[in-house]
């Protein structure tokens, strides 16, 4: 068989939408039958005569290439999803989307291997040019074929024994005719060709079809950029008759076709083709083509993304959820090199991009009550604006010095000890292996429960941010592995001096914190609690006593500075016996009595 596409004789509209309707009866049986069996499979999974369209070649993982004509050797598959449906009549079809790196936005393809119950094998390309005024319809809607209306471009590939992929599908320069199938009211029916950048001639001349494009919907999984379910409502595109559609796909049916000779030939080595038979799926847009578009992506991570479908799965809907905004695309770019780096860690994708640092939590489930506590809590945390910019806030052009967004990973555990005083249990650590992209913070089980260490919920809260302050000035302190790590030595190492500590406490981490906690306060407390703990009287001095109110920015501060008590700032301002130590204790008492846990 040769490497030439060919096109089918087109037909006059009217005559057709004729006879989609008329074969549509007289065929019913074969129109309304479903497709028996519907599987998503890998490469992998692929009869063993066809996992060679996808060679391992470096970072691609296309099909062979050859050295006659336009190949698809700079094709880029997806390697998941691949879709095989086998009919009624034992006829199997896989469909297989592709891409190329330098196509359009709005065109992707299909490879598609027709099987016959013989055994013997076609290969066929379905190419689809979305109308560059309509691509933005159909990317909104998820790339839900309901909106698809553009054209379909069909060729044969070549299959040889070597099963080397050859077509001129991007070559511009066949003397075979194209093969055009318009969509309905696409304006591409009238005999106007195909518009000029779409990927065809544009010339020639001929109607086509009055049909849709075939093409299926189906509920995401992992190779597909995630179609809504085809319902045919108001808004979408209205499919011809000519396709089958279950309420869930639609597929080509190639049986309810018109069996007349569809080619032309202009040239004698023009092969006449007909479609698959059976009932052909069709891979909507892919993701990977999506992803690489927006992201920019290397081929080192499109390879990377294409063999890992839980990570592309969680990129693609993560950019969906955030429109693809401008802070989104910078935001997932940097740690896609991240999770490429640290292959063993699990990104909270979501969680990462609302916090100061990239965060990986996957060993905290909610099947434990404190697994389940402390996920409520760091989600709260997440709803704060301030917290996700909690270092620059805090330490300000310190932190455009450097990458401050580095990897953490938090663990929880029975117990965590003082490093200066092992007999000592403590709410958190932080701990800094030389040898880890990541720092672990380690969450003392013991806070979030009933123990006598238990704290309220805004307590834990405070403790989070403590750790994530104590991660960030490892980074930030020379030799961090020299000495006492700590978060109250390296305060005191990244400020020997106690009034500049004062001032770094008192101008910058205390407001900071004060905004992250009232802006979460209602989320973890009740408003019961709140009018007992606002019923509270506090006495700034004992002799002479005096009196004030409750009041919640006062609070915030205190709680704030809880657990750094050995501070050099905190000795100098809180001297133990003094009033200022007594409203301190006040404060965090009240909340410790009243708040919730």
């Amino acid at each position: 068989m040769t490497n030439k596409i060919i096109k089918y004789t087109i037909i006059l509209a009217t005559i057709i939408l004729w006879s989609c309707e008329k074969e549509s009866v007289q065929d019913s049986s074969t129109q309304g039958t479903k497709p028996i069996a519907t599987k998503y499979l890998n490469a992998e999974e692929l009869p063993s005569e066809f996992q060679n369209y996808f060679i391992q070649n470096n970072a691609n993982n296309s099909a062979k290439s050859n050295s006659n004509g336009t190949n698809l050797s700079s094709a880029i598959f997806t390697k998941h999803d691949i879709i095989s449906m086998t009919d009624d009549k034992n006829i199997t079809n896989y469909s297989i989307s592709f891409y190329y790196p330098n196509t359009p936005e709005n065109i992707f393809y299909n490879l598609v291997i027709n099987v016959l119950p013989t055994g013997e094998h076609s290969t066929y390309i379905f190419k689809y040019i979305c109308n560059p005024e309509n691509f933005e319809n159909f990317k909104a809607h998820n790339f839900d074929f309901n909106y698809f209306v553009g054209v379909t471009e069909i060729s044969l590939a070549s299959s040889p024994s070597n099963s080397t992929l050859t077509s001129k599908i991007n070559s511009g320069d066949d003397d075979c005719p194209k093969i055009y199938i318009p969509t309905n009211n696409s304006g591409t029916n009238s005999g106007t060709g195909v518009p000029a950048g779409s990927g065809g001639s544009g010339s020639s001349g001929s109607p086509g079809y009055n049909t849709s494009v075939p093409g299926y919907n189906a509920p995401g999984h992992t190779g597909g950029s995630s179609p809504g379910p085809s319902t045919g409502g108001s808004g979408g595109h209205n499919h011809s008759n000519c396709y089958g559609s279950n309420g869930q796909f639609w597929y080509f049916a190639g049986d309810v076709r018109p069996p007349h000779s569809h080619t032309e030939k202009n040239a004698n080595d023009c092969p006449d083709l007909v479609p698959p038979s059976g009932n052909v799926p069709v891979n909507t847009m892919p993701m990977i083509k999506v992803l690489g578009k927006e992201l920019a992506l290397s081929s080192t991570q499109i390879a990377f993304l294409r063999d890992r479908a839980d990570v592309m799965n969680a990129v693609n809907q993560f950019m969906e959820e955030n429109s693809f905004s401008y802070n989104s695309k910078e935001f997932m770019s940097k740690l896609l090199v991240e999770i490429i780096n640290n292959p063993n860690l699990r990104f909270d994708i979501n969680a990462s991009f609302r916090s100061p640092m990239n965060i990986e939590r996957s060993t905290i489930t909610n099947a434990t009550p404190e697994g389940k506590k402390f996920n409520e809590i760091y989600d709260t945390l997440t709803n704060s604006p301030k917290f996700k910019e909690l270092f620059m806030d805090m330490f300000g052009a310190d932190i455009l010095l450097g990458n401050y967004r580095h990897n953490v990973k938090f663990e929880l555990a029975d117990a965590v000890y003082d490093e200066k005083d092992p007999t000592k249990e403590i709410n958190g650590s932080t701990i800094y292996d030389p040898n880890l992209l990541y720092l672990v913070i380690k969450i003392n089980k013991k806070i979030l429960n009933n123990s006598i260490m238990g704290q309220t919920k805004i307590e834990n809260a405070r403790t989070i941010i403590h750790e994530f302050i104590h991660a960030y000035l490892f980074t930030v302190t020379n030799n961090p592995i020299i000495g006492p790590t700590d978060i109250v030595s390296l305060f005191n190492k990244k400020y020997p001096n106690a009034n500049e500590q004062h001032n770094f406490m008192t101008n910058n981490m205390v407001p900071t914190m004060q905004t992250i906690l009232s802006q979460i306060r209602d989320l973890i407390t009740t408003p019961s609690n709140r009018v007992k703990l606002e019923a509270y009287t506090m006495h700034p001095t004992a002799n002479p006593l005096t009196s004030e109110p409750f009041n919640w920015d006062n609070y915030y501060k205190y709680i704030s500075l809880a657990g750094l008590q050995g501070t050099n700032s905190f000795t100098q301002n809180f001297p133990d016996g003094s009033d200022r130590y007594s409203l301190y204790k006040q404060y965090i008492n009240a909340g410790n009595n009243e708040l919730d846990r």
